[in-house]
């Protein structure tokens, strides 16, 4: 038995087209997850032939010093802006809205550009669950760990997906 990671890289990615490349931040977080004694693999998204070599060159190297500082600025810049999907703000909600799908499809819409695909999935959310159930109570944002503004952004997830 293993432990498979996913979205190794989505934390260190950044809103802007075209930084998905071979550097220190997408090598630096492949090698970081794959250099944990407990993980088996984990799992990539690649869109072109080339994301396949800039993995593969990440593979089987040991973390540098400069990739791990690096890892480390990113870290600590997006610390009170990532949604890690841990689901604590759900119970808080009174008006019962699937935050973690919300913030997953608008993750799907922002970070990985699939407007088309986080939409679709949107959509198969009854209205109940949506963001449009989202009164902005606020609830949800003291549960929050990590003192995200999760029903802004829940707001803003439907503005851009309904």
């Amino acid at each position: 038995m293993g432990i498979v990671i996913m979205k190794t890289i989505r934390p260190v990615l950044e809103r802007k087209p075209g930084i998905y490349r071979p550097g220190e931040m997408v090598h630096g977080a492949t090698k970081w997850v794959l250099a944990e004694p407990a993980v088996a693999t984990t799992i990539l998204g690649m869109t072109a032939y080339e994301h396949v070599d800039w993995n593969l060159q990440a593979a089987g190297r040991a973390l540098s010093v400069r990739e791990r500082a690096a890892l480390a600025d990113r870290a600590r810049q997006i610390a009170h802006t990532y949604c890690r999907l841990c689901g604590k703000c759900e119970p808080a909600c009174p008006r019962q809205v699937a935050i973690c799908d919300v913030m997953r499809f608008a993750g799907y819409y922002w970070e990985y550009r699939n407007p088309a695909g986080a939409r679709a999935r949107y959509a198969s959310l009854a209205p109940t669950r949506s963001g449009a159930a989202c009164d902005g109570c606020g609830r949800c944002n003291r549960a929050c760990p990590f003192w995200l503004p999760v029903a802004r952004r829940v707001q803003e997830a439907h503005r851009v997906l309904a």
